[in-house]
């Protein structure tokens, strides 16, 4: 998702990412729920191989969280970026709202919406037993501060379709609180 709506033109990784989005979304939970799915896992592997392919393009605001989340509150890059996926990409509906569209036609969305596939998200996220947001996972608002030092520092902010300066990581992390 995040490399889909990095900035830049790459239809490649563009249409590399897509196609991760869509196996993720008609097997993740599959995976999940059922783990000796064999199908499952294998779309899964090929998903997870997609986004490393398409990420060349650029990451995002999600990951620059995320990362602080990992040197802050030790907390696992994977459940970092779940944790943060709906908050952060909330952030970014407003420079581009078609492609949060492309994404709910993507998923089998009826309403593409941009705010559809954020519900979508949230939706997901507790269906796998993510946290919904940072208190759930055992952040502290006191470390809001800390987080937004390091996220402003991280290098994958700038392909992040809308600017972000410390402020926004500062609003970002306490919405999610």
């Amino acid at each position: 998702m995040e490399a889909y709506l990095a900035k830049g033109f790459h239809p490649i990784c563009d249409g590399i990412a897509l196609e991760g989005l869509r196996l993720v979304s008609k097997s993740l939970v599959r995976c999940v729920q059922h783990p000796s799915d064999v199908d499952a896992r294998g779309s899964m592997l090929m998903a997870s191989m997609m986004g490393a392919i398409a990420f060349q393009k650029g990451l995002g605001l999600t990951h620059s969280c995320a990362h602080a989340l990992g040197t802050v509150a030790d907390m696992h890059h994977g459940l970092a970026n779940g944790v943060m996926i709906d908050y952060a990409l909330k952030y970014n509906v407003s420079a581009v709202p078609e492609r949060f569209e492309v994404m709910a036609t993507t998923v089998g969305l009826k309403d593409t919406q941009p705010e559809a596939f954020i519900v979508w998200l949230r939706e997901l996220k507790n269906e796998l037993g993510i946290p919904k947001n940072l208190t759930a996972a055992g952040v502290a608002k006191d470390q809001v501060q800390k987080l937004s030092d390091i996220a402003i520092a991280d290098a994958c902010h700038p392909s992040n379709p809308r600017a972000c300066t410390r402020d926004t990581f500062v609003q970002v992390f306490t919405e999610a609180l």
